[in-house]
């Protein structure tokens, strides 16, 4: 199954950067301290087809040099759809605010085409220009999403599917 076409709720860098298989960026919502609107943390993949899934892996974005989460999402929602159109809650739940990849395991599989990760509750880490506390549901980011599918067959991920066909290119 070939991924991704990707969209968010507002975006202050490419979408792609959140499945361009790197840990080193990240897709981030445009936002500005204590001002950004909750409806807009959101992150969408369409996958092209509907296909069987049964969790999201997510790559919370971590700056090495200060520890910093910024955008990590604590509190999420995972929705999937068939048509972009109707919604349902496929899980939700918390993660720990730690470095690595979170898993949101479905109860069940779930046919999709659309998967939408969305922060119910976030964190922006605030520096000594903004003052010393983190900003609650004003910023969102991912390093990396991944969606898994429900049987042993990998989803292909754009990047490697990329990489693949230049080197037939070449």
């Amino acid at each position: 199954v070939e991924m991704y076409d990707t969209s968010a709720g507002s975006t202050y860098n490419s979408t792609d950067y959140a499945i361009d298989g790197s840990d080193s960026t990240h897709w981030e919502v445009q936002w500005d301290i204590g001002a950004t609107e909750p409806e807009k943390l959101w992150y969408q993949i369409d996958m092209g087809q509907a296909v069987e899934i049964q969790a999201v892996r997510y790559l919370p974005r971590w700056d090495g040099s200060t520890g910093g989460q910024n955008g990590f999402v604590e509190g999420y929602r995972v929705e999937v759809s068939v048509d972009g159109e109707n919604w349902t809650t496929a899980a939700e739940g918390t993660w720990e605010r730690t470095q690595g990849w979170k898993l949101a395991q479905f109860d069940e599989a779930v046919e999709a085409r659309y998967v939408k990760l969305i922060g119910t509750k976030t964190y922006a880490d605030v520096d000594s220009n903004f003052g010393d506390e983190a900003e609650v549901n004003s910023n969102m980011a991912i390093a990396e999403i991944r969606v898994k599918a429900a049987t042993d067959k990998p989803i292909i991920k754009k990047a490697a599917l990329n990489k693949a066909i230049e080197s037939v290119n070449k």
